[in-house]
């Protein structure tokens, strides 16, 4: 990634909100998939609860790695981005919504 100049990609954002001065409770929760070969985000999820969580209920590890990049069985996912050859966005999904395309001509998206 740092060859494609993505420095620092934000993966996943969690809002947390403390209870008491020993426990807090997650509220809101956010995860970018990135492509592993252009470094660009492909999907997006969200926390989706009704009440605050306690603990993530899908954090696997191994040798002190996690292994899952969805933190929380309960992340849903939201959107999702395809790219063309190029590296340029052609297709937006949105969840419950109609496809966006784009087309390319010399670098210009039409819509």
């Amino acid at each position: 990634m740092v060859n494609a100049r993505v420095l620092a990609p934000v993966l996943e954002t969690q809002t947390w909100m403390k209870q008491s001065s020993a426990d807090s409770v997650l509220i809101k929760g956010n995860i970018t998939q990135y492509d592993q070969s252009i470094f660009k985000p492909i999907a997006d999820y969200a926390l989706e609860t009704t009440a605050p969580i306690a603990a993530l209920n899908n954090q696997t590890t191994s040798g002190g790695l996690y292994t899952s990049l969805l933190s929380d069985s309960r992340y849903v996912l939201k959107g999702q981005i395809q790219y063309d050859p190029y590296g340029n966005p052609n297709v937006s999904t949105k969840a419950s919504d109609m496809n966006i395309s784009y087309l390319w001509i010399t670098g210009i998206p039409i819509r």
